[in-house]
């Protein structure tokens, strides 16, 4: 119906209740969206394939469809499609009927389509970049990876280097835009492209703090331009000023500060104090982390995934970056065991959670979504070819009541407790600096508490010692 009919409001011929009307059949009836939905009628055979079903596009069902569909948007005028976007014909069909259909009846998600097609040439990364923005690039690009028609690229990585390309342009002066080009490229990109690679993605979370230290690194220089001075007669008076006029934000400088000054860009000699952090570990009390880990592991009406992400940060303390992106390969059975490979040396696993990581890598079936691609992700994403997410996780975890990071912290300090620093790297994946450290506040938290203990029960057993004079 068009938005002038369907816009009225009478009582339905079939329900009764007032409501807008969605459809008029030949007959007259007016039918209300919930009985047009239920009406047999809907169902026709389907005018290609004769399926008997919904028609979606054409009279054509979604299976149909889909295909006509994209060839119009790809194609020539003769329906065909051109040479270089087959690959990205056959990615797209190849999805689920309905989610691509649903996908290609938005407008703009069609208009991207005719505009690689226009293109001409065959489809790249750089074709998808030069689109940029347009609404679905990100998706179409997964399900082109996901579907090996293009290669797959460190996404995280090339989106933060074509934020820094957008902040260089942005620098007025040409010697502060060279220094900060200097600095994001072979201190910052450079590291990270060494030590990133699509199999090991940097991190969101890495990206963001790349982004704050470029970002305060501009801030910085400008602060002395506005303070009549130079980075090259910059001094320890100017560096404190800057510190003591703005949010701790400004320690994300420090970085620039003193690669600059080693190499000579600074004239004084200058110290860049490190971010101020006196924020302790928070974490779960014991009762606390044992209930959540008891509930885990016994609760049946919780959703498997919830239960191995929960068990998998309340006794191993594993991040939820590094849960998200466990795959197939990580779980072992050998024999009557089952392993988990979350370090160099892999560890067995308890009932039931052995239980349910099998049932996870058995069955791993994710959400259903466009293209199609081999899942080797322990949690399939909603996205083809990727895990789920960790703020998706994040917010499972937290239903139940479990804040993941103090849930973490528990379990290492617990954990560090127990064992040397050295096996806790070996079996958690814990870095050796990291496990030492955790191993140093584990024993002052013991001494702590074991001292506070003594001292507790010393004072109840001789409440009425006098106290020596001074």
């Amino acid at each position: 119906m068009c938005g002038t009919c369907h816009i009225i409001v009478k009582a339905c011929d079939r329900c009764g209740r007032h409501k807008r009307v969605s459809t008029r059949r030949t007959t007259g009836e007016a039918l209300c969206h919930s009985c047009y939905r239920k009406d047999p009628a809907r169902r026709q055979p389907c005018a290609q394939c004769g399926t008997i079903t919904i028609p979606r596009r054409h009279g054509l069902c979604e299976a149909c469809a889909v295909p006509a569909r994209l060839r119009e948007l790809l194609g020539d005028e003769t329906g065909a499609v051109l040479p270089g976007l087959e690959p990205v014909f056959h990615a797209l069909a190849t999805g689920k009927p309905s989610s691509v259909m649903d996908w290609l009846n938005r407008p703009a998600r069609a208009s991207l389509l005719a505009r690689i097609r226009d293109t001409g040439g065959p489809l790249t990364h750089q074709t998808l970049d030069d689109l940029i923005p347009a609404d679905g690039v990100h998706l179409l690009r997964m399900i082109l990876v996901a579907g090996q028609v293009l290669p797959a690229r460190d996404e995280q990585l090339a989106s933060l280097e074509r934020w820094a390309t957008t902040l260089l342009e942005s620098i007025p002066d040409a010697h502060d835009r060279q220094l900060v080009h200097a600095f994001a490229h072979w201190h910052h990109l450079g590291r990270l492209r060494s030590r990133h690679s699509p199999d090991h993605p940097l991190s969101p979370n890495t990206a963001a703090n790349v982004r704050y230290c470029l970002t305060q690194t501009v801030h910085f220089l400008q602060w002395l331009r506005h303070a009549d001075t130079s980075l090259t007669a910059c001094t320890q008076e100017d560096i404190d000023a800057y510190l003591c006029d703005g949010t701790v934000m400004r320690y994300k400088a420090r970085g620039f500060v003193l690669w600059a000054a080693r190499r000579s860009h600074i004239r004084h000699p200058v110290d860049f104090p490190p971010m101020p952090s006196d924020k302790p570990r928070r974490s779960l009390a014991d009762d606390e982390r044992w209930r959540l880990a008891h509930r885990f592991l016994h609760d049946d009406t919780i959703d498997t995934v919830d239960r191995v992400v929960g068990l998998l940060v309340l006794l191993y303390g594993q991040p939820l970056t590094k849960i998200s992106r466990l795959t197939t390969s990580h779980v072992i059975q050998a024999g009557q065991r089952v392993q988990l490979a979350l370090g160099t040396h892999p560890v067995d696993v308890p009932p039931p959670l052995d239980r349910l990581l099998l049932a996870l890598a058995e069955d791993r079936e994710g959400p259903p979504g466009l293209g199609r691609a081999d899942q080797p992700w322990l949690l399939p994403g909603f996205f083809p070819g990727r895990p789920r997410g960790t703020a998706h996780l994040r917010s499972r975890l937290t239903a139940y009541g479990l804040p993941s990071r103090r849930g973490r912290n528990s379990a290492l300090m617990d954990l560090a407790a127990q064992m040397s620093p050295a096996v806790l790297s070996q079996v958690l994946g814990v870095g050796i600096t990291a496990a030492t450290q955790w191993a140093d506040a584990a024993g002052s938290s013991r001494t702590e508490y074991a001292a506070s203990l003594s001292k507790s029960r010393r004072t109840d057993s001789e409440p009425n010692r006098p106290r020596p004079s001074d």
